[in-house]
This record gives structure tokens, sequence and C-alpha cells, in this order.
């Protein structure tokens, strides 16, 4: 096992890292709590050309179908893919080269060695959850206002596993509270320029 100083922007330089060589994984169960909203936007099911009132009708009657919902229990979710993707983004934008393996970067390690499977259930139900009406810009049609659903207060736990070695507790832990910062999760969020699906770590624990 080799070490060398780590040249990652989100560890002190001063500090020695030893790098692992197996790829032995890890799972952890994590809980998040959401700073801002967390706003809504999967695909309608039903299509605005099978009702009479077109467009209009879909936006005030049907608007809960952007929420995603957890068959197994009914309640809203977050797609483990969202977090996936924050994950990868933040590794690739912050976490910089991986210690003693040259110019390699951990976003390529994060791309390939973590997965997120399990749901991100939210324990409400989508009857229970708001609209925000926003008036949005849609491609070749102008600004028209659409109806998101909105859940201002939130959290929810997941696990996370991780096949290779390279991404530390730490490193994996630091990727995390990042991204509830600069990335978030859900429509609007700060990836996308907005302010909506920020979130803090609440909990992080090796299962």
């Amino acid at each position: 096992m080799k070490t060398k100083k780590s040249s990652s922007p989100m560890f002190d330089d001063s500090d020695s890292v030893e790098v692992a060589v197996d790829r032995a994984g890890y799972e952890v169960e994590i809980e998040i709590v959401g700073k801002t909203s967390l706003g809504f936007g999967a695909p309608f099911q039903t299509q605005a050309s099978s009702l009479e009132g077109g467009d209009a009708e879909l936006e005030k009657n049907y608007w809960r179908e952007r929420i995603p919902v957890n068959t197994e229990t009914g309640n809203a979710m977050i797609n483990p893919m969202a977090l996936k993707k924050a994950l990868d983004c933040t590794a690739k934008q912050y976490l910089g080269r991986v210690p003693g393996k040259g110019r390699k970067e951990y976003g390529k390690y994060f791309k390939c060695g973590v997965q997120c499977t399990s749901v991100l259930d939210l324990g409400i139900k989508p009857d229970k959850i708001q609209p925000q009406a926003m008036y949005v810009a849609l491609p070749g049609q102008g600004r028209h206002w659409k109806n998101f659903p909105k859940l201002d207060k939130w959290s929810c736990k997941t696990n996370i596993r991780v096949v290779d070695s390279t991404i530390t507790e730490d490193v994996l832990k630091k990727c995390i509270e990042k991204a509830g910062e600069t990335n978030g999760l859900g429509l609007f969020r700060p990836q996308n320029g907005g302010y909506w699906g920020t979130f803090t770590l609440k909990s992080f624990k090796k299962v």
C-alpha cells in the first residue's frame, strides 16, 4: 500500500492518504433532510389529447401525475438514479484527483463504482402534496402556467453501495454533503440553476 499526498481540493494537502489497492466493496445507509422545498417533474401518464379540455384540463386535474410513486408503499418517492446523478456530478466537479493515482480523478470512479438502487421513499402520499404554479417556457410555445407538485418539508433514507475501495467512506460522505449543497434533487434544483431540492446529511452508517 502506497502513501501519497492528496491533490484533491476537498482534502488538506498537508495530509498523507493511504490508498488501498483492493476492490472490496461496502454499503452505507444514509438519511437526508431537505433544506429547501422538493419539486417533482415526472412526465404525465395521461395524454392531453385524450381529454376534452386538453392541456388546461391536464394541468388543472392531473398535476399529481408528476409525482413518482413507490409502488410498494404508495408514497411519493425520489428515483434512486436522481441521487446517483447528483453524486456523479458532484464528484466530477469538486473532488478532483485521487491521491496516489496520478491524474486520475474521482469522477470516473464514482460513475462506475457507486450504485444507488434503493428507492428514496418520502413517507407521504401524493394526495397530501400541494401544487406550485410556475410560469415556464416551453420549446416553441412561449410561456405558460404549469402546476408542479411541491413538498416543503421532506426527508428520506436510502442505501448506497460502493464497489471500489478507491472511494473511501470519508470521500463518499463528503461527496453526499457537497451534493446536497450544490446539486440537489428534483425539479428546479441548483444543478439546473434553481434553489429547490438542497439537503443536509443527517446520518451516515455502514451496514
